[in-house]
């Protein structure tokens, strides 16, 4: 029954979601109503008859104004059109005969730019019109858009609309994509900073998502209609969100160290750009605009250096990195650089789809990935969390061997008709010691070493029982002040007195001796007994428990590694090294 209801949970939702796929394709492909109409949307047509010439004028920005000029005789269409055209950057005065019907300049409170910014013309015209001359005079701005010449259209103002919704609708998804996306990305990266669990790829990555699909949104030409009454607004978040959209994503490629230095070097050059870039737009000096070939530069500079940290990172990668995602940086930078080439070829930024496309690919399979990996850390810390658990009782009750608590009970039995009082003393190391191993089970900290030479002790005090003179230990202890797993150093003790000195006839001398070096804290155990050979050991086959969890608790909880000589005959030597900079 569980596993049914388990298999329902997994597949039910895809047979559900598969079914809705099917229907809304079949009723995107079916008609399901007819519609009649004997009156459609406005219609628009192209006014190709006009006359073009240029005159002097020294108080504008270049120094001339073009001038066009039609006649309407007749118009087919609705009994009121309009006169429409798209301005970039441009001062615009249209004339109907004497009257001047439309003007288009710079209002008083703009103070930082000369810039009218993008802007569809819209003059409404009346059947009074017809015949009469149209004079457009067009004042450009900036040096880049002088000779470009506007489409005129003649018609309807809600048909211009659908036609470039129409147009730039494909943009326009995939710009709210990458926007979506990247609030995705930087809200788990966020919340792994509020989790204490902090990474260094969401965030970049989603913000660079996020301001790259702003940047396409208010780079079409659909964004003039929906923000017609703030167009230069409009122009300096298009031109301002182009100018740093590359930073993150560089600081994104970064995840090598030594492709970090590029990166940050790039991000402090783009971001000094960008300072002079603001500066000389406040001063007055040059406008964001006539600065815009500084940003396609660094745009550039950008894309040569995620190609080099795309081939860093490929260099160094771990080996289960797909091939695809490590070629994602360089599929994005294909798709920039074709952009890039199109605009300088064709002069216009209104058709980015190669840059939208490979950005939706980069940033879905880059973060998807990312949110993937995060995921698999989080199963793979509480996996290893429960392995760390089950060490735990592993060493408590490697420690706690039948043998040894028969022979406790039995020594402090004999005590207690021998020495009373050494008896209730040994009666206390020994429930003392039980006490610490099973408190050890719900231990998930490091303790000082301090609290693990006291338990030591307590062990030896105990053994010394049985043994009697067959057993001498030595604390030479240098160092004290680091912390390490509990119960870690006990086995090798207990290895060093068990199969170590107390195998020999007359018995031996075991030094338990710490000091402190310059990255490290050492734990040394070194014993005279009858020693084994360490190869023929490691390679028995069996599961030595207590210094195998001793070895793993070591490495995983604070980078410590054990280290083993010994010789048959002369004695083993146990190494214990600490690393200070993971020693907190």
């Amino acid at each position: 029954m569980k596993k049914i209801q388990k298999a329902g949970a997994k597949y039910l939702p895809l047979v559900v979601g598969l079914i809705l796929v099917i229907i809304a394709v079949y009723l995107f492909a079916v008609k399901d109503i007819t519609v009649t109409s004997s009156r459609e949307c406005g219609d628009f047509v192209a006014i190709t008859d006009y006359t073009v010439s240029e005159k002097q004028a020294e108080d504008t920005p270049l120094g001339f104004v073009q001038e066009y000029r039609m006649t309407l005789n007749e118009y087919d269409g609705e009994s009121t059109p309009h006169l429409i055209f798209y301005a970039r950057h441009q001062y615009v005065r249209v004339f109907i005969g004497d009257e001047l019907a439309y003007s288009l300049m710079p209002s008083g409170e703009n103070r930082i730019g000369k810039t009218t910014g993008l802007h569809w013309v819209e003059v409404h015209l009346k059947n009074s019109d017809l015949g009469k001359e149209i004079l457009v005079e067009i004042t450009p701005v900036y040096a880049d858009h002088a000779d470009r010449v506007p489409e005129f259209l003649l018609g309807s103002e809600l048909g211009v609309y659908q036609h470039q919704l129409r147009t730039d609708m494909p943009q326009i998804v995939l710009s709210v994509v990458a926007i979506l996306m990247g609030l995705i990305f930087v809200f788990f990266g966020v919340l792994r900073k509020i989790q204490k669990k902090p990474d260094n790829t969401l965030v970049p990555l989603g913000t660079f998502s996020a301001i790259i699909g702003l940047w396409r949104l208010t780079d079409i030409r659909y964004a003039a209609y929906a923000l017609e009454d703030h167009p230069v607004l409009l122009a300096y978040l298009s031109i301002a969100t182009l100018m740093m959209c590359i930073v993150p994503l560089c600081q994104y490629a970064a995840r090598n160290h030594k492709y970090r230095y590029l990166a940050d070097g790039y991000s402090i050059a783009t971001s000094l750009v960008c300072l002079a870039q603001i500066v000389l737009q406040l001063a007055g000096v040059m406008d964001f605009r006539e600065t815009l070939t500084w940003s396609h530069i660094m745009i550039v500079v950008g894309v040569v250096c995620i190609v080099i940290g795309a081939l860093i990172n490929r260099k160094y990668a771990r080996r289960d990195v797909p091939m695809v995602e490590r070629l994602l940086p360089l599929v994005f930078a294909a798709g920039v650089m074709v952009d890039v080439v199109i605009y300088f070829a064709a002069d216009s930024s209104s058709d980015l789809l190669y840059t939208l496309l490979s950005l939706i690919l980069y940033i879905g399979i880059s973060g998807v990935r990312s949110i993937y990996n995060y995921l698999h850390q989080e199963k793979l810390l509480a996996q290893k969390e429960a392995e760390l658990a089950e060490a735990r009782v592993a060493v408590t009750l490697s420690q706690i061997q039948p043998h040894f608590l028969y022979n406790s009970l039995n020594s402090i039995a004999e005590l207690c008709r021998q020495d009373p009082e050494k008896a209730r003393t040994a009666t206390v190391d020994f429930a003392e010691y039980l006490r610490v191993n099973l408190k050890s089970i719900q231990t998930k900290t490091l303790v000082p070493f301090m609290d693990e030479l006291v338990h030591i002790r307590r062990y030896v005090d105990l053994e010394k029982m049985r043994f009697d003179d067959r057993l001498n230990v030595i604390f030479d202890v240098r160092a004290t002040d680091f912390v390490l797993p509990q119960l870690s150093v006990q086995p090798l003790v207990e290895n060093a007195i068990k199969h170590g000195v107390c195998q020999k006839e007359d018995g031996g001398t075991v030094v338990i001796h710490t000091d402190e070096a310059e990255d490290s804290y050492r734990i040394v155990i070194t014993d005279d007994g009858v020693g084994f050979d360490v190869e023929a050991v490691e390679n028995d086959g069996q599961v030595h428990i207590g210094l195998a969890n001793s070895r793993n608790r070591l490495r995983d909880l604070c980078g410590g590694t054990i280290e083993i000589k010994s010789e048959i005959g002369k004695g083993t030597t146990a190494v214990i090294r600490i690393p200070k900079e993971k020693n907190r």
